[in-house]
């Protein structure tokens, strides 16, 4: 259907029909192998500004104040122990930066070393070795596999 649209009541019937359990997707995960084909598919890929201004009009404010999960609550001791373990390993964990056709560049230290070197944002690299980006500074990136 080119240059058509659904009307809200049809996106409203299409939605209740595949919403939760109903979904032909529910309950299934994809296999490394396809997230991988999925990563290496988007890999690069610029979106408009219009496109990213949508994007950013879309999530104002959708996260802040009572719509935020964490809005009215602390972290327990044990929490903010953990997070700090676990921030202290991952400060010194060696990560490894690749071009986008996957072509080992470098080894480098830390996160924060290749952040500060590269002028990269640190949790933009930090998503892509934790496998919840795609690429950070026209790179793709890894946490050096260490073995024991």
């Amino acid at each position: 259907m080119y240059n058509k649209h659904h009307s809200q009541k049809t996106k409203d019937i299409l939605h209740e029909k595949n919403i939760g359990e109903k979904s032909c997707r529910f309950g299934k995960t994809h296999t490394k192998e396809s997230i991988d084909k999925i990563i290496k598919a988007n890999l690069g890929k610029k979106f408009s500004n219009e496109h990213r201004e949508k994007l950013s009009k879309a999530k104002l404010g959708k996260y802040t104040g009572n719509n935020n999960y964490m809005y009215g609550k602390k972290h327990s001791s044990t929490a903010i122990k953990k997070m700090s373990e676990t921030h202290k390993g991952i400060a010194n964990k060696p990560v490894l930066q690749y071009s986008i056709d996957k072509k080992i560049i470098r080894r480098w230290r830390s996160i924060k070393e290749a952040a500060e070197n590269l002028k990269i944002c640190k949790p933009n690299i930090s998503q892509v070795c934790n496998k919840k980006g795609l690429s950070a500074g026209k790179f793709y990136w890894e946490f050096e596999k260490i073995h024991s």
